[in-house]
């Protein structure tokens, strides 16, 4: 790959990204179950429910059990 490419290529992940935050701040109630394209969690597991923003710094994840115990990761 050329230094062009990658240049691309991180720019198309830049926007990518971009258009994943938007999507999940618009469709906030609807799209729980979508996964996130950097870490590949659902959006329900992270603690906002909202995607991470870029790949350095990933949302902490929780879990919660049948008896609403919550569990971080």
């Amino acid at each position: 790959m050329t230094e062009k490419d990658i240049e691309i290529d991180k720019k198309g992940r830049e926007v990518a990204l971009q258009l994943e935050q938007l999507l999940g701040i618009v469709d906030f109630d609807y799209n729980r179950h979508h996964r996130c394209i950097v870490c590949n969690a659902k959006f329900l597991r992270h603690e906002d429910g909202l995607p991470c923003e870029d790949d350095e710094n990933r949302k902490r994840l929780r879990w919660k059990d049948r008896w609403g115990n919550i569990r971080y990761n």
